[in-house]
């Protein structure tokens, strides 16, 4: 079979022009059209979220409208909590204490006063022994106890052999 070619060059040249013209031009037309689709979706879906958005944000402020005498309840009893805790910190449980030092003092030996200071850790005792040695022995044990640390005696203490008037001082070890 043959083919006739009826048409000459220039216009053969020029119709496949039109041609790529008309398939580029479809071609941009589509992405034009998917363009515009696509930016209706994302309008839409703009739109949809922000309404979203606000319907969440008026159930959140009710919500919290709704919660706020709670909250300021919690909040209240949070601050009596953290107060009862500050006064739980601070307790010193004082009967442990004079339990241990009545363990500590040796017979013929009398406590007039005891001063204990929570704020410095520090503590007083003042007595009167019997006998030097009954004084000793008191000191001694409370520089052995795990409770009390830098004991310090005047040397007064130590002048009279009997009816021995003494005051300790020192420190209160909290730790154990």
């Amino acid at each position: 079979m043959i083919t006739l070619n009826l048409i000459t060059y220039k216009i053969k040249k020029e119709l496949t022009r039109e041609k790529i013209f008309s398939i580029v031009n479809d071609i941009l037309l589509i992405i034009l059209f998917t363009v515009i689709v696509n930016g209706i979706f994302i309008f839409i879906s703009h739109k949809i979220l922000a309404d979203n958005f606000e319907k969440i944000q008026k159930q959140r402020d009710l919500i919290s409208i709704a919660n706020q005498p709670f909250n300021l309840e919690v909040t209240e009893i949070n601050k009596r909590m953290q107060k009862i805790k500050n006064i739980q910190d601070e307790y010193t449980k004082w009967s442990d204490i004079l339990a241990e030092i009545n363990n500590l003092i040796p017979s013929g030996t009398k406590i007039d006063q005891m001063q204990f200071n929570s704020l410095t850790n520090t503590f007083n005792i003042s007595g009167k022994a019997l006998l030097r040695a009954d004084f000793l022995i008191l000191k001694e044990n409370l520089e052995k106890s795990k409770l009390f640390t830098e004991i310090t005696s005047p040397l007064s203490n130590l002048l009279r052999d009997q009816d021995v008037q003494f005051s300790l001082d020192g420190k209160l070890n909290k730790n154990d």
